[in-house]
């Protein structure tokens, strides 16, 4: 398994995505987010260009990115996929073959720390601990529902607010504090439906 400093930078890149995009609200628009980069998302329903145990890959083509996700996956697997893949793009990952996979077993146990790395980015792209953390939203069936990510990744999002939590290591860093304050009005009005 990567170390701390694989899985910081990751955290940190996915910061850092997340004020230069000025996202601060959640779902995080995934489409919209791409068509403002200029990555161009597919979908591949029968399974023609993908193979079997992938959930979709970034390639480039014209010197511009692509990204192509597995159509029969769930919307939410959709959208992790999408995220995994510009967690490769934006941390500029090697592209060998011009391309870049997400299988099944990525999420499970990834093999190279760039999969860990780009799995780690797109939960705190979509999950972003602090953000949840503020909100409350800590339970895992409500973050799967707000994030409108996979049930599996919630969970670890969930188990992992409540040690961040429980260590008090949230707001630890400038990074995490701009994002903090840029989710602010968000997690405001959040409160406030909610109540």
């Amino acid at each position: 398994m990567p170390g701390y400093e694989t899985y910081k930078k990751a955290r940190d890149a996915a910061w850092r995505f997340l004020l230069v995009n000025n996202i601060n609200t959640l779902p995080v628009m995934l489409f919209d987010l791409c068509e403002t980069n200029q990555i161009r998302l597919y979908r591949d329903p029968s399974n023609e260009y993908l193979k079997a145990d992938q959930h979709g890959i970034s390639y480039v083509k014209d010197n511009s990115y692509h990204i192509l996700t597995n159509g029969s996956d769930p919307l939410n697997e959709q959208r992790f996929t999408i995220a995994h893949e510009l967690g490769h793009i934006f941390m500029e990952h090697n592209m060998t073959n011009n391309q870049y996979g997400r299988n099944y077993g990525v999420r499970v146990k990834p093999q190279t720390s760039d999969e860990y790395q780009a799995e780690r980015f797109a939960t705190n792209i979509l999950a972003p601990a602090c953000v949840l953390w503020m909100a409350g939203i800590t339970k895992a069936e409500d973050i799967a529902e707000v994030c409108r990510i996979p049930y599996e990744y919630a969970k670890w999002r969930a188990a992992r607010i409540h040690e961040l939590d429980k260590r008090n290591k949230f707001g630890t860093s400038q990074l995490e504090v701009n994002v903090i304050n840029m989710f602010a009005p968000y997690v405001k009005d959040f409160k406030k439906k909610r109540k």
